[in-house]
Formats: C-alpha cells, structure tokens, sequence
C-alpha cells in the first residue's frame, strides 16, 4: 500500500509559504494593472489554500488543526473579499464597502483564534478553553457587526455627505481604533504566550525566527499605517500592503512555529515512512488513515507480531517480523529438550553413582566389623569343635559360652553399624544387648550385675566402651567362675 503523500515533503513546507508570498510581492512590480494588484491577491489566497492542505497533512491534535485552518479560511475570506473589491464590485460603490468593511471579519477574529492556540498549546487534550477566553467572542462578534453596519453609524469610517470619494476622503472614528488595539493586543499577547512556550523548551531556531516575524510584523505595520503610499514606494510601486502583511505574518509565524515542533505534528513521517522499512499507518480517533507506509501491514502470519500505540489525535499501527526471533525459540527449544533428555541420564547416572557409593560405604562399615568380630567366631568354632566326645555338663557349659559370643557378635554388630553410619545408639538397644550377655552369663552360673548410674549422659562411644568391657569381663569369669559387678558412674 503505497504512502499517502503531501505536495511536498512536509518539512518544506514553509519553504513552499515563503515563495508563494514572495512571488506575490514581485508579481506587484508586473507592467499590467491586472497583474500589479489581483494577481498578487490571488496568489496570497492560493497560499492560505496551500496551506490548508500541510496543516491537515500533519496537525495530529484535532482542536489544533480545526483552529490553525479557521485562520487559514479566514484568512481566504480576507483575499476574497479583496478580489471581489478589486473585481466583480468594482465601481458598485455600496457593495464595494462591504467587501471593505467584511476586511474586519478576518482581522478580528484570527488574532482571538490565535490566542486560543498559544494557550492550548502543549496542554492535555481534555483539558478546555478557559471560559473568560471564549467570552472574548462576544466583542468580537460586536465589532464585525458594527463595522458591517458602519454606513449606518459611520462609528469606524466617517464620510462626506452622499459618501462622495469614500474610498480616498474618509476618517477613522472611535470604532476603528478600538479594534486596532484590539487585534494588536490579542496578537502581541499570543506571540508572547507561544513564544514563552518555545523558549522554556530550548527550540532557541523557532523562537529567534517566530520573534523576528513578529517584530517585522509590527514594525512594517507601524511603518504603513504613520506613512502615506506614496512614501512607501519601491521601484515606483509599494510592495506589500496591510493585507498581505497581515496575512503573511500569522501564515509564516505559525508555520514556522510548526516546522520547529512546537506542537505535536506529523512533520517528517511522511519521508520517514517512505524510506524506512517498516509496515505502519497512523490513523485518526475516527480510525481514518493519515498516514501509511508503503510496506502491507500482515496480520495473518505467525511471524508477524501487530503494535498500537495511542499517540496525541490517534493510534498508530504498525507489524513487526518476528521471523527470526521464532526461528531461534524453536532452535533454543529443541536444544532445551535435547540438554533435557541429556540431564535426565546425567541424573540418573549420578543416582546411580550416589547409590553405588552408599553401599560401598555399606560393605566397607561390614567389612569393618566382619573383621572386628573375627576373633569372636573363632571362639565359637572352637567351643563347639569336637563336642561329640563333650559330656552333657562340658557340652553345655561350651554352647553357653558359643551363644554368649554369638549375642556379642549380633549385638554389638548392631551397636557398631548404628555408630559407624552416623547415628545415635538407642539407650533401649544398648540396654537390651548388656542384659543378653549378663544373662548368658547367669546361665553359666557366675554371679554378675551391671549399674549404670547416669543413661542420660552415655554417648555412642561410652556405650561401646561398656559394651565391650562388660564382655570381656564377663568373658574371664567363665574360666576364673569369679563374680562380676560393673558400676558406670
């Protein structure tokens, strides 16, 4: 979809104004009388037309652009007037008049309209025209109806009897003189008020230019209005007359006030959507296309991701290739199942490695006591080796002690893998297994007790200890058949 196009790059278009309002002032110095004066008002009139065109090009706030081609339209309504003065009513005295008088309509009312937008200017749009600001209509419209009833009162323009030579022999009464204070006034204010707005935001080019078309403003209006035309000549001829002034200054300084970014504009994008490969289009609140680029939006493709964005006077659009960036999740997520599936064995191995590593652990611990109880089954093979030749007695008094080394073997095995796996021997467990041996032991017919005085304050090492001391002590009173008592305290 191609780009909706200006006339010309939108950021010329204050140099598009200042030729058309130069070749109106040298098209003044042309031989004919047609083209002297009606040529040079035509061309003023095809300037505010033009003009139109670049503020409804570019304006994005909706209540600034109906008030800039207000005074675009009233500012047509000024030149016309002049045209249909110099033309179609030319030598029809009373409507001749009222085209002059209708000069009044233009004059008055665009230095309001200005106001209005140095005041709105960089504030919300919700935000309204103070109520005092729009009272100001009613003088207005006050004074356009007096000027235009101005044969009736003469409260603007005095005549002679039966308006004889009006046009050349005439006064200005009390009606003219307010109004000219009024539009100077209005109009000093608003430059004052926009031209502040400028400078607190540093845009030191349109501030500098924008006072300097109002000072020349001024003081060519000063100019023109102390001299007669006959002083003002250049080359035999007077180059610019109130109305082209008047109309040049507001067209010049608020588009210079417009170039510059002095309020929100679509200045630039134009250029910007053209070379810029990016698919958008800025549409106003209405949803009507301002602005497209000449790349399609496409909006029915996975790889395309859409944006919006509400910007001041309406939303853009605009589609992003996200091609590449999908590309790339599929590869990232094709290597996450991958280092998935990877982790998993790698876990599974180190599951195995760590279940490995325990009962190796486990064996060693086994090991460790296998060895340690090694002497306690020699004890045992030899009690019960040749026992068929044993009496009953001998018999028995050797099983005894074989059971008595087996409890060992099995109980301390027990109290051994608790502390060598890191846990805490259970006083009922250790309890159990000093009760075995010290019964075996009372089988055996030996007199023997154990006292500990404190359980609360045995420890895994100090329960080993009792364990292995009341074994052997027990042990020596088999042979000896000696009385044992052990006191732990």
């Amino acid at each position: 979809m191609s780009g909706i196009k200006l006339i010309k790059t939108d950021d010329y278009a204050i140099y598009v104004m200042t030729a058309i309002y130069l070749l109106a002032i040298l098209s003044r110095y042309t031989p004919a009388d047609f083209m002297t004066n009606d040529l040079s008002i035509f061309l003023c009139f095809v300037a505010c037309v033009v003009w139109i065109v670049y503020i409804k090009a570019r304006i994005v706030v909706g209540r600034q652009r109906l008030l800039l081609c207000l005074i675009a339209l009233l500012l047509m309504l000024l030149h016309f007037t002049q045209l249909c003065k110099y033309t179609i009513f030319s030598g029809a005295e009373v409507y001749e008049r009222r085209m002059w008088y209708a000069y009044y309509i233009p004059t008055t009312v665009v230095p309001l309209l200005s106001l209005y937008i140095s005041v709105l200017t960089g504030k919300a749009s919700t935000e309204k025209i103070p109520v005092y600001l729009k009272l100001l209509l009613v003088p207005a419209l006050l004074q356009i109806v007096l000027f235009m009833t101005n044969d009736y009162h003469q409260l603007a323009f005095s005549f002679g009897d039966g308006f004889a030579n009006w046009n050349k022999d005439y006064g200005h009464g009390i009606l003219f003189y307010i109004n000219m204070a009024w539009t100077y006034l209005l109009m000093l204010i608003s430059f004052i008020i926009i031209l502040d707005k400028g400078f607190r935001k540093r845009l030191r080019r349109g501030t500098a230019i924008g006072s300097f078309i109002a000072v020349c403003h001024y003081a060519l209006t000063l100019v023109l209005f102390v001299n007669t035309s006959d002083n003002l000549k250049v080359f035999g001829t007077v180059p610019i007359t109130m109305p082209m002034l008047y109309s040049m200054t507001f067209v010049m300084f608020w588009e210079t006030m417009i170039h510059f970014k002095l309020f929100p504009s679509s200045s630039g994008y134009a250029e910007i959507f053209n070379i810029a490969d990016i698919s958008a289009v800025i549409k106003a609140k209405r949803g009507k296309a301002t602005l497209e680029s000449k790349n399609k939006i496409i909006t029915d493709s996975e790889d395309i991701k859409q944006h919006s964005k509400n910007i001041m006077g309406g939303t853009i659009y605009w589609s992003e290739d996200i091609s590449r960036i999908n590309a790339l999740n599929r590869t990232l997520k094709e290597v996450g199942d991958e280092l998935r599936e990877s982790n998993a064995l790698l876990i599974e191995e180190a599951e195995i490695k760590a279940r490995s590593a325990k009962l190796k652990v486990k064996n060693d611990i086994y090991d460790e006591i296998v060895c340690y109880m090694k002497p306690h089954f020699g004890i045992i093979e030899k009690s019960l080796k040749g026992s068929e030749d044993l009496t009953e007695e001998e018999f028995r008094e050797r099983l005894i002690i074989s059971c008595f080394e087996a409890c060992f073997i099995k109980r301390g095995a027990n109290l051994l893998l608790a502390v060598k796996s890191g846990e805490d021997i259970k006083k009922r467990d250790f309890s159990i297994a000093v009760s075995e041996l010290f019964n075996f032991a009372k089988m055996a017919g030996i007199k023997c007790g154990i006292r500990i005085c404190d359980y609360g304050k045995l420890t895994n090492e100090k329960m080993i200890d009792i364990y292995e001391y009341s074994h052997k002590a027990l042990f020596d009173a088999f042979e000896t058949g000696s009385e044992v008592k052990v006191l732990w305290n």
